[in-house]
């Protein structure tokens, strides 16, 4: 099993707070593994979300838990970002660190980097810290002050995660959604056609239903799921289905969820709610045949839509050329 690694930046990025950034910087490199490298910021843009006087104790450096959470929460609405997977905060013993790891979740594990040794790019710096645990091999590490990712023994990033702790009792966060696999047998094409006038159009989530939302760009991965005890409205601008394929371009006879028709893209930016910019089952919702959304969209959600559109076009004609491949290999 190979999970996407993606690049890993350090802290030292310039942006103003660098030198106290190894948790922002966590979250960055987190976000970018665990989106297969389509959510790329830096530490300075993860840190910049949460102002000095929010932070849970802003008299001292460097963030807590806490304040990664509401950075994550605000990345869609300030950088136009959508389908930002969920920061999630865990407390248990080292155990459940690992648990998580083994089911594909990256970990952002504060702990004190003392217990790090001498000679690695980590033990150049002795206190409070926060670093990336991948779920690749024993434990990869992506540590900020480092310049790339190494490798370190889960004893040692055991004991570093308990000293700051002060015993077994720890504190770490992780994404909704796990990391990627790479070198699947499986490729997807995805046909995308605009909802006819008007657009963006309303739908409805029923009370109590769960609706998963899965990533547009890679429509194996459910990035959020959402379930309200009253009906919930949001809107919608495109249908969509998707067709799996094997390794050589022949049809797969299963896949991931989505696969078929009756997908609906749920409309980016506030227009779209919890689910916005992702791929939703048609059927679990209500759709409005006749109300537009009236909701303005500012210009963050328009490059959003747009950007959208470039890569359904690309979906597109990858698509052709898959079909142009099985026909030519046809006798």
């Amino acid at each position: 099993m190979t999970y996407y690694l993606g690049a890993h930046r350090s802290q030292y990025d310039k942006s103003t707070y660098a030198n106290q950034n190894c948790l922002p910087t966590t979250v960055a490199n987190g976000l970018r593994s665990t989106t297969g490298g389509r959510i790329d910021l830096s530490g300075g843009q993860v840190r910049a979300l949460v102002a000095r006087a929010e932070e849970t104790n802003p008299t001292t450096p460097g963030w807590s838990l806490d304040d990664a959470n509401l950075a994550v929460s605000r990345i869609t609405a300030r950088l136009g970002i959508a389908g930002v997977p969920d920061f999630l905060i865990h407390a248990g013993s080292f155990a459940g660190v690992e648990t998580y790891r083994a089911a594909g979740r990256f970990i952002c594990a504060p702990g004190d980097s003392d217990q790090f040794p001498d000679g690695t790019c980590s033990g150049v710096y002795d206190g409070p810290h926060a670093v990336g645990l991948h779920p690749a091999g024993a434990i990869t590490l992506a540590d900020p002050i480092c310049p790339s990712w190494r490798t370190e023994t889960p004893a040692v990033v055991r004991a570093y995660m308990e000293k700051l702790a002060g015993g077994t009792l720890l504190r770490w966060g992780t994404f909704a959604i796990p990391v990627p696999q790479v070198g699947d047998e499986m490729h997807y094409a995805k046909t995308r056609t605009l909802l006819a006038a008007p657009n963006p159009r309303k739908f409805t989530i029923p009370a109590g239903v769960l609706v998963n939302g899965y990533d547009p760009n890679h429509p194996g991965v459910v990035v959020k799921s959402f379930k309200s005890a009253t009906a919930s409205a949001a809107s919608a601008v495109a249908e969509a289905s998707v067709a799996w394929y094997n390794a050589d371009g022949t049809p797969a006879a299963a896949g991931p969820i989505p696969r078929g028709s009756g997908f609906l893209e749920v409309a980016p930016g506030a227009p779209g709610g919890a689910l916005a910019g992702l791929l939703i089952v048609k059927v679990l919702v209500t759709l409005d045949l006749a109300t537009a959304d009236t909701t303005p969209y500012g210009k963050a959600d328009l490059d959003a839509a747009a950007l959208s559109g470039r890569r359904a076009e690309w979906d597109r004609q990858h698509t052709e050329a898959r079909a142009d491949v099985r026909l030519s290999a046809k006798p």
